[in-house]
């Protein structure tokens, strides 16, 4: 009987052993799962903000393609202005010479030309009026 009673204290002892095992699994696979619903939702959330700046991404590509291209047509319109510039500025150059060659050309002199351009009117285009006036002194001073 004594080893009967023996058997059952060590019997209700590893019992009482397992159950405490049995606690402390049981509280351990709380602990996981709480962790496991944890990294779940920061998994969520990570694919949330990844998706968000993924568009975030898009949009700004297209905003670099936009400013990019705007650029590229501001070099443009730019180099044409500054070719326009090139002509603007070696135009009158180009003019005073014709002018100089026309006017040797018809043996005009400095003082008759002098004289028929205080005749034109202030936009500088002869009227009818000046342009014969321009003529007869262009006569007189050859003469």
């Amino acid at each position: 009987m004594e080893n009967l009673q023996a058997e059952l204290a060590q019997a209700r002892q590893e019992s009482t052993k397992q159950a405490e095992k049995i606690a402390a699994y049981k509280t351990h696979r709380q602990q996981l799962h709480r962790e496991l619903r944890r990294t779940q939702t920061f998994k969520e959330q990570s694919k949330q903000e990844t998706y968000s700046l993924q568009e975030k991404l898009q949009e700004l590509s297209s905003l670099v393609q936009h400013w990019q291209q705007l650029h590229l047509d501001s070099e443009q319109i730019l180099a044409l202005r500054e070719e326009k510039l090139v002509v603007f500025k070696v135009e009158p150059s180009f003019l005073k010479e014709e002018l100089s060659k026309l006017l040797q050309s018809n043996n005009l002199t400095a003082p008759a030309l002098h004289d028929s351009a205080e005749l034109l009117p202030p936009g500088g285009r002869a009227t009818r009026a000046t342009s014969s006036r321009t003529r007869s002194s262009t006569k007189q001073s050859k003469d």
